[in-house]
């Protein structure tokens, strides 16, 4: 079995699979504001911390600023690159070219042409190899920020080669390296060329959710898995990508995990719960309807379950150690619908998701038993669902019933539409 290593990010880690394979490579695929060098520091953060010669490719930074930039992300690059501990090859500066400087090594070819970049493979192969002779190092890595505009007008076929010649290179030399491209600024056919040279495809983006602008993580192909994940969010902290790690199967499925104990306490989840008859918020309805009309009748009810979802959904995430501002909204959004479809109130599913609306779907609702009207029979639940939606999206919801088993329909629908205070 192969020894896997550290991306440098442990939820990296495990979404590839448990780490990166050595003489892997990797392509992150990436766009404005995604902060993809939080990602890149990490990457040669930890193979500095690993004992590994590091080395870095610039095409759109004098090295000046990339030096700047890595110390302001925890990395000392000048000591680094003067203890010959990493290799870093500016395609920005003008200068002199010399492979056997211990520091920022200066390129002044025409990097229009992609036969330059391919001497600077070989040259950047050949120190590699030099230094991991001379040295106890315990491998390489490298990172590529190739997203240049000197660069986009390249073509499948020379990119092809340049891709391929790099990548033997990496592999001769047991190199964990990361391409950093950005899609948008090269020809289809040069990404499909780095995409089928790279053992494994990552993907950063930046999406608006909730009224503001989210950076999502997601694995596009992983030599390890052989699978892709869904998008995951992530935060910058620190000056490192934390990423809102999806919640683990087991706290999405409540089936089987209520406890019957002898001191008459029932548990699930870690709180303690009570069985009662399904009867009960019926006829809390139908009373309120005689004293107030149906109107009145139904938004106080609303309001009171409203308050017992916010409680509910507090308990629940707080006996599961979940932080509702650091976890995944649809995942605890799900979370919830297990919950509800385990204590009773139906076959509940989350059907929607987007940036002002969450649906749920409830089969065999409560709504449905005895019940037969032209009106919708579920405040409480609604009440219930607003409440529960408010504390894990952190905004003000108003939820409202717009399929009822009662009045015929096939399921009760419930629309959680996100509100101005």
């Amino acid at each position: 079995m192969v020894d896997q290593v550290s991306f440098g990010i442990s939820e990296v880690d495990k979404l590839i699979g448990g780490g990166m394979l050595p003489g892997s490579s990797y392509l992150v695929e990436t766009e404005p504001g995604t902060e993809e060098l939080c990602f890149v520091a990490a990457f040669l953060n930890e193979g500095l911390r690993q004992g590994k010669l590091c080395g870095i490719v610039l095409f759109d930074m004098p090295h000046e600023g990339m030096i700047s930039k890595l110390t302001e992300l925890g990395i000392n690059a000048k000591e680094a690159l003067d203890s010959g501990s990493m290799i870093m090859a500016d395609l920005w500066a003008e200068g002199k070219y010399d492979p056997e400087r211990r520091g920022p090594i200066l390129m002044t070819d025409n990097l229009s042409d992609p036969n330059s970049l391919l001497r600077l493979y070989y040259d950047l192969a050949e120190i590699n190899n030099k230094r991991l002779k001379n040295r106890k190092f315990t491998g390489s890595r490298l990172a590529v920020l190739s997203a240049s505009s000197q660069i986009m007008n390249y073509k499948f076929e020379p990119t092809y080669k340049l891709s391929k010649v790099g990548k033997n290179l990496v592999r001769q030399g047991k190199t964990e390296t990361i391409v950093v491209i950005h899609p948008s600024m090269f020809d289809e056919t040069v990404v499909a060329a780095f995409e089928h040279l790279s053992d494994g495809i990552v993907v950063l983006a930046m999406k608006e959710v909730k009224g503001r602008f989210q950076r999502f993580f997601r694995v596009k192909q992983s030599p390890i898995t052989g699978f892709y994940t869904d998008e995951v969010p992530y935060e910058i902290l620190n000056n490192r990508p934390s990423l809102l790690t999806p919640l683990a199967e087991s706290t999405v499925s409540f089936s089987n995990q209520a406890k019957f104990h002898a001191d008459g306490s029932i548990s699930m989840g870690g709180s303690r719960f009570i069985l009662t008859n399904v009867m009960l918020p019926n006829s809390l309805l139908e009373q309120a309807m005689k004293m107030l009309g149906y109107d009145t009748a139904a938004q106080e009810v609303y309001n009171l379950y409203k308050m017992t979802g916010q409680t509910e959904i507090k308990t629940l995430l707080s006996s599961l150690n979940i932080n509702p501002s650091k976890s995944d909204p649809k995942q605890m959004l799900k979370l919830y619908a297990s919950y509800l479809s385990n204590v009773g109130l139906g076959i509940i599913e989350l059907v929607g998701f987007t940036i002002d609306l969450v649906t749920y779907r409830i089969r065999n609702s409560l709504c449905s038993q005895g019940q037969q009207s032209d009106k919708p029979m579920a405040p409480y639940l609604a009440g219930t669902l607003a409440g529960a939606v408010e504390v894990i999206l952190g905004k003000p919801v108003k939820c409202t019933e717009t399929k009822c088993q009662a009045k015929g329909d096939d399921y009760c629908e419930f629309e959680c539409q996100l509100t101005a205070r």
